[in-house]
């Protein structure tokens, strides 16, 4: 269902549907334990290996868990073992519905499967009764944003590489080949450097059915959603990374949940979410939509702290699209709904949300994306939080610093990005200059092995002899980079950075000397940052050595 450029816009795409997948990194993961088992870990010598490798990039698996899930299911002692198991069925209204599967456990995933029907009042069939209704199909969508060729050329290309349909929508190209002409076509786009958002063989429907009937959709959503414990006792097990999950929350205004027919309990919502948080090995989405009934511009802000204090990877800012024949648009003239008359539909103004409210939350969706899903800035901002008392306050009022000094017409490297914040929390929080200081040193080099400095970190406060007498003993004895087997000193010092603070920047921010050693081989596959070691001890005696 998910994939099918006809319904998927890429935009919303880029910023929703990696999420929405769900379990796709569990998935991908198990189909590269399978590829590798089948036909080796060299991914020159196994197309299978190199297909699921494509994927796993178009959904934005990061390099290193692709390589470390190769690498264990390479071991010698891996003992994981998945079979494929597919199951059909009928949802509500007799929509057909194809579930494919990997599981190390056939009985355990037939119950969750048929208990995910039953809940959702559907049914499960017999193997082929909605099959025949489906195309099994290689599935190539190209961002249009991203590519410089034109349609014709894309057309071209794909088909002389022996692609069997190509198709143009608003803000992407879809390419449709033959399963066993899959990897050729794909090999042959990437080859002349398209940008590829999704590439996988998929289950292409024949024909669409729509939902209308309120119940209906809600049935068929709880088949699709559905969370319990079995599956939240497997995600504990699982490597931290492998798995992404978005939560559609929309909102938290009661009036506006009744009004759109939801179901959601928050508290519950929020209670799965911090228990999954407390795994510490799973990525969460949240999302909210604007433009929704009775949600004004404070009410948004509210649903905004709410969802924020739960502390998700990543916090989605939407804009409601307005569909034919959807609920939203039967009711557009009692809720004073104005929208785009062009796809994707989005929301302009309601009677609750002035045209002037909806562009500031554009505004703080950028902030949102650029400061917050970014990770870039995860000890920053809960301080600097404190001097706004409210996390929606923070990025309205960043929105407003980028607008009045210009930064929203500009494009901003990565690194950049750390001395605009430092300017933005000097101006409103000038007297707490100094742990903004050493709180953006520390997130700029969890993230970035940088070996210049940004100017906001001042000199180096390692002295040279200290390099050296750390470095020195690392490599004769490894208390720290035991997994640099085989590298030399020099090699170290490459891969890693050493910092002296004078806050306890980890900690509670007292003033005390606090040095720290950044491992950039390690890690931490949810945020990206680097491994830390606490080295204050170890420098001081060095010293006195």
């Amino acid at each position: 269902m998910s994939g099918h450029s006809k319904f998927a816009n890429i935009k919303h795409k880029k910023e929703k549907n990696d999420a929405k997948k769900g379990k796709i990194f569990t998935v991908i993961g198990r189909e590269l334990v399978m590829a590798v088992k089948a036909g080796g870990p060299d991914p020159n010598n196994n197309s299978k290996l190199r297909d699921v490798i494509a994927k796993a990039k178009a959904n934005n698996m990061p390099n290193d868990t692709i390589e470390r899930g190769i690498k264990k299911a390479a071991g010698a002692d891996s003992a994981d073992n998945y079979e494929k198991a597919v199951y059909e069925g009928y949802g509500p209204n007799g929509v057909a519905i194809i579930v494919e599967t990997l599981t190390d456990n056939k009985n355990r995933t037939a119950g969750n499967v048929r208990n995910a029907f039953t809940k959702g009042n559907g049914s499960i069939g017999t193997q082929g009764c909605v099959s025949y209704m489906f195309d099994q199909k290689g599935q190539i969508i190209i961002d249009k944003e991203e590519c410089e060729m034109d349609a014709d050329e894309i057309m071209m290309l794909a088909l002389d590489a022996g692609a069997e349909d190509f198709s143009e929508e608003e803000d992407s190209y879809e390419i449709l080949t033959a399963p066993d002409d899959f990897s050729a076509v794909r090999e042959a786009l990437e080859k002349a450097g398209l940008p590829i958002a999704e590439a996988q063989v998929a289950m292409i429907p024949q024909t669409y059915v729509e939902l209308t009937d309120e119940q209906a959709l809600k049935d068929l959503q709880r088949t699709l959603d559905l969370l319990d414990d079995d599956e939240l006792a497997l995600m504990k097990q699982m490597r931290p990374g492998l798995i992404q999950l978005e939560i559609g929350v929309q909102s938290t205004n009661l009036d506006t949940i009744r009004e759109i027919h939801r179901t959601m309990k928050f508290e519950q919502v929020a209670e799965v979410v911090r228990r999954i948080n407390s795994y510490g090995n799973v990525h969460q989405h949240l999302d909210l939509i604007a433009g929704l009934p009775y949600e004004d511009y404070e009410s948004f802000g509210k649903s905004f702290d709410d969802v924020y204090a739960l502390e998700p990877e990543q916090l989605q800012l939407g804009f409601l699209k307005v569909l034919k024949g959807s609920y939203m648009e039967e009711k557009r003239d009692d809720y004073g709904l104005v929208y785009k008359g062009m796809p994707p539909y989005e929301v302009l103004y309601t009677k609750w949300l002035p045209y002037e409210d909806t562009l500031r939350l554009k505004g703080i969706e950028e902030m949102v994306e650029t400061y917050y899903n970014s990770r870039q800035f995860c000890y920053t901002l809960p301080y600097l939080i404190r001097h706004f008392k409210r996390p929606f306050t923070l990025f309205e009022k960043l929105a407003e610093y980028y607008e009045e000094n210009g930064l929203d017409t500009l494009s901003h490297a990565r690194t950049a990005r750390y001395e605009i914040m430092y300017d933005f929390a000097r101006f409103y929080d000038a007297e707490r200059c100094e742990a903004y200081k050493q709180l953006l040193t520390l997130d700029f080099y969890l993230r970035e092995n940088a070996k210049s400095r940004p100017l906001f970190a001042g000199d180096e406060r390692i002295s040279k002899e200290e390099f050296r007498l750390f470095y020195d003993r690392e490599d004769e004895e490894r208390r720290y980079l035991e997994n640099y087997e085989n590298m030399e000193k020099r090699q170290l010092r490459k891969m890693t950075h050493i910092e002296r603070f004078s806050y306890d920047v980890l900690g509670d921010m007292k003033e005390e000397e606090c040095v720290l050693l950044f491992d950039y081989q390690n890690r931490n596959p949810l945020d990206h940052q680097a491994k830390v070691f606490c080295v204050t001890e170890e420098i001081r005696e060095l010293c006195k050595q």
